[in-house]
């Protein structure tokens, strides 16, 4: 059965664990304040975060593909939102740390990632 939640960021982890996809209700409107945005994608709690996933999904080539990433992201932590980090999507979080990760392809289908 998929179970998807929507919550708060006060949700207790334990229900966001159990879930296949969690939505924080603070996700899901703009954030409107000045020098919110610069807070936001200053915070790099996510890079071990997205590190684990790109080994889960890294090809013999060393190259893992960004959709892999991305579901990956989704069952290691189910209430993971690239807006959380200020980017409205996977590719541009990843690219917001070059020092941490490499980034190549334009098409979604081929976008491929490594750390």
């Amino acid at each position: 059965m998929f179970v998807m939640g929507v919550g708060r960021s006060d949700t207790p982890k334990s229900f966001v664990n159990a879930c296949e996809v969690f939505v924080y209700t603070e996700n899901l409107m703009p954030k409107k304040e000045p020098g919110q945005e610069a807070a936001v994608k200053s915070n790099r709690e996510w890079v071990p975060l997205v590190a684990q996933a790109i080994e889960m999904a890294t090809q013999d080539d060393g190259w893992a593909l960004l959709a892999a990433v991305g579901s990956n992201l989704q069952k290691l932590n189910p209430a993971f939102d690239s807006r959380s980090y200020g980017h409205k999507q996977l590719s541009q979080l990843i690219k917001s740390q070059p020092d941490s990760f490499d980034i190549e392809g334009q098409p979604i289908a081929s976008v491929r990632v490594r750390s």
